[in-house]
Parts: structure tokens; sequence; C-alpha cells
């Protein structure tokens, strides 16, 4: 599957402002800022119908921007996720801090 993206969708593109990793560790993540709101959505939607999305062997995650107090809440619950994956249940978590799973 190819996404679609255009120069002009993208208002600004960076690194995350943190020290560069040494070798052979995770890069530092990329930060994007779309025009607009409508393309973010769509980009995210595409993406996640693709299962295994990598560049140059290594996986690629995508992450819609957080609140800061949302990312806190999240983090509280990884162990929650953690088991729920390993035992085979989907979950997803929805705004502002909502987890839901079958």
């Amino acid at each position: 599957m190819k996404i679609d993206i255009k120069e002009n969708d993208l208002k600004s593109t960076h690194r995350a402002l943190k020290p560069k990793p040494s070798t052979g560790s995770p890069p530092r993540d990329v930060i994007i800022a779309f025009v607009r709101e409508s393309t973010k959505e769509r980009i995210l939607r595409e993406v996640r119908q693709i299962e295994d999305l990598n560049y140059n062997g290594s996986r690629v995650y995508l992450y819609p921007d957080l609140a800061a107090e949302t990312i806190k809440q999240r983090f509280t619950l990884r162990s929650v996720c953690k088991k729920l994956a390993e035992n085979g249940f989907k979950y997803t978590s929805g705004f502002a801090m909502v987890l839901l799973f079958v």
C-alpha cells in the first residue's frame, strides 16, 4: 500500500529534541506537523491498514500528538495493555483516557 503525501501537505518536520542516540539504538522520533487536520487523520487511518509498516527493515510506529497528561495516563496502563496483548485481546485507548478491549 502506498500512502500519498505531498510536500505541501507538511507544515514542518523535525527530530525530537533529545540527545542523538548511540550506535545501534533506535533513532529519535520524527515530529510531523500537517497543514490540515484532515490530511493527518487520513494518513493515520491509512497507516492502520498496514500490518507491518517498516523503513529499511525497522518497524515504524505512528502516533497522533497527545497532551502530556494523556501520555502520563496511558503510561500508567502500559502493564495492563501488555497483559491484554499477551492474552490475545485487542485493545485501543480513546480520548481523553478510556481503555477499550474485546
